[in-house]
């Protein structure tokens, strides 16, 4: 996503990543709790870098 973002003229100042629910067997218990407070506090420092 961030590449198709830069082509178009976005400037990326950060990433997230977490196992989410996608593949059932490896994630099963994501996302949690724990997951959402760290997605939370990315959001927050790219807004203040922002």
């Amino acid at each position: 996503m961030a590449v198709t973002l830069k082509q178009k003229g976005a400037s990326v100042i950060g990433s997230f990543t977490c196992k989410g629910q996608f593949i059932q067997s490896v994630s099963r218990g994501h996302s949690d709790q724990a997951d959402m407070d760290t997605a939370a506090r990315f959001a927050r420092e790219m807004i203040k870098s922002g």
